[in-house]
């Protein structure tokens, strides 16, 4: 049964089980898809929990991306200091287009088939190095956070010496509990730390993405560079290793599923697809503003009103996948919102998708026994953070 909800409920809302979305989302959904929500300092935005809304919300350039406007519903209670210019998430068309443009080629499937040999030789050490340490083992530790962490300092030009650095602070960012310091700072030195790989780059440039931008036609500054990059940094490692470690636990918690699907490790593509529309791991959805009055589900939305377009609202939704809850490699139905929609269509989905399908395959043929080494019930998430997933899993084989 649906939990009721009145009135203006705070968001972000609490798990009552940390294995399931927080209830009051399905009862949104099915009774108020947009409905007003109270966040951090009493400020109010819509929620928007349905499949067609959400996709309406990221694809309808009346909905701002822009941080800067006054109406713009942050989630984290700490105050984000200057946006950069070049921080083209946050940022509308021309100015977006500008800089996604220059790197939506490094991006694209030409560069990921050729990137693939690079991550399966990353994934094969990670999981030999497992191996080596013996288990029980911490999956987080092994596997699922320097696989992406690797991977995107390949592709960038990050040298690896420079990988457990920007962890701890792309681990302060993307927390919604830091202090504005805390943030503040730990963004000023992922930038300082990518402003020194610039400028050994232009000394030495190399096949990467950071030396093709000191060429681009565009003429960027170091600053502009260097936010791009910070950018990828944080996005491109944490969503992908929240998935690796939150998909393997959905796997193994049920007995048999991990062991039936490791006799045919090379279906993992629909797999993969599957968990990543099930599990959603971005969990306080995608921010805007609305830059026109306009009406959304039935609901009036006026001009300079925020708006939370929620992704596991929308890839829960009943109305789009029956019995949405249930995983089912084999499922049909509209294409899922994990990676958002529209203009701001994450620009890593092909790498991240390459990654997880390597991953994937690569565990089901090292560790066709994989079971958790403790029970569920002590498994620690990170609740709050911008990215839902285990802080630790440890496995057994």
């Amino acid at each position: 049964m649906a939990t009721a909800v009145t009135g203006e409920p705070d968001f972000p809302f609490s798990r009552a089980d940390p294995y399931a979305p927080p209830p009051q989302v399905a009862a949104l959904r099915a009774a108020a898809p947009v409905a007003a929500v109270r966040l951090a300092g009493g400020r109010r935005a819509w929620l928007v929990t349905r499949h067609a809304d959400v996709r309406t919300v990221l694809g309808d350039p009346r909905f701002s991306s822009d941080v800067s406007r006054p109406g713009f519903p942050m989630v984290q209670a700490a105050a984000p200091a200057a946006v950069p210019p070049a921080a083209f998430m946050a940022l509308d068309p021309p100015r977006h287009t500008r800089y996604r443009s220059a790197l939506i080629h490094e991006f694209g499937p030409r560069r990921i088939a050729a990137l693939r040999p690079v991550i399966g030789g990353l994934v094969d050490g990670q999981i030999a190095r497992m191996r080596a340490a013996g288990g029980p083992a911490d999956l987080v530790e092994h596997l699922a956070l320097p696989v992406p962490s690797l991977v995107i300092c390949a592709l960038l030009g990050v040298p690896f010496g420079h990988v457990g650095y920007f962890q701890q602070r792309s681990r302060v960012v993307l927390s919604r509990s830091a202090a504005t310091g805390e943030v503040n700072r730990a963004n000023r030195e992922l930038a300082e730390l990518i402003a020194g790989v610039i400028e050994a780059k232009r000394a030495e440039p190399g096949d990467d993405v950071l030396s093709r931008l000191i060429r681009h036609e565009a003429g960027f500054t170091v600053e502009e560079m260097t936010t791009m990059a910070v950018v990828l940094l944080t996005a491109g490692h944490e969503t992908t290793a929240g998935m690796i470690s939150s998909g393997v636990l959905t796997l193994v918690r049920e007995p048999g599923v991990w062991a039936a699907l490791a006799r045919h490790p090379e279906r993992t593509g629909p797999l993969v697809e599957e968990l990543l529309r099930l599990l959603t791991v971005l969990q306080f959805g995608v921010p805007r503003t609305a830059t026109a009055d306009l009406v959304l589900g039935g609901v009036r939305i006026r001009s300079g009103e925020g708006v939370i377009a929620l992704l596991a609202g929308g890839n829960l939704d009943p109305d789009a996948y029956p019995d949405p809850g249930r995983l089912d490699p084999r499922r049909s139905g509209p294409r899922h919102l994990a990676f958002g929609h529209g203009i701001h269509l994450c620009l890593g989905h092909s790498l991240a998708r390459a990654e997880l399908s390597i991953v994937f395959e690569a565990a089901f043929r090292a560790f066709p026994d994989l079971r958790m080494a403790v029970p569920e019930k002590h498994v620690e998430f990170a609740e709050n953070a911008f990215v839902y997933s285990p802080d630790k899993l440890m496995v057994d084989w």
